[in-house]
């Protein structure tokens, strides 16, 4: 008969050990994250755009460090569009009121941040960053996100 301290003992290690397991074998690959992040950002765009043509996109990673959740050494995949108020054809507060209504349709929730030079939308999940902006003195919209850090 085991004492009740060795009854707690098994099942206290046994989660211990499916933790390392789970966060050492079950996290996304890096096309896994950029194949979410093109999810999440892709169909906003197409939103936002309303028919203009679509901008050419920008995918990057970020070195990150992330010892305790994720790898030492990984990378930050990114995602993101630049693009000329010009290609819009009715304006970049249309561009956002779409984008905006395209993720709060997602099930998302949508911050909005006024400042004099910008306006910004916030959003995300599940260790996913994503948003998108106008600048009003370089006359820009963008678009994009990042995911979480990944080996």
């Amino acid at each position: 008969m085991t004492s009740p301290r060795g009854q707690a003992t098994v099942p206290l290690c046994a989660i211990f050990l499916l933790s390392i397991v789970g966060c050492g074998f079950f996290r996304p690959s890096v096309k896994d994250v950029q194949t979410e992040l093109t999810s999440l950002i892709d169909p906003a765009l197409e939103a936002g755009l309303g028919g203009a043509e679509r901008p050419e996109g920008d995918v990057r990673g970020q070195s990150c460090y992330e010892p305790f959740v994720g790898p030492a050494n990984g990378t930050r995949p990114r995602l993101s569009y630049t693009f000329s108020w010009s290609i819009l054809k009715d304006g970049p507060e249309a561009f956002l009121g779409r984008v905006e209504s395209f993720w709060r349709s997602e099930g998302l929730e949508v911050e909005v941040e006024t400042t004099d030079n910008a306006r910004i939308l916030f959003s995300g999940r599940d260790g996913y960053t994503i948003g998108a902006s106008i600048i009003y003195s370089s006359m820009e919209a963008k678009i994009g996100g990042s995911g979480p850090c990944v080996d």
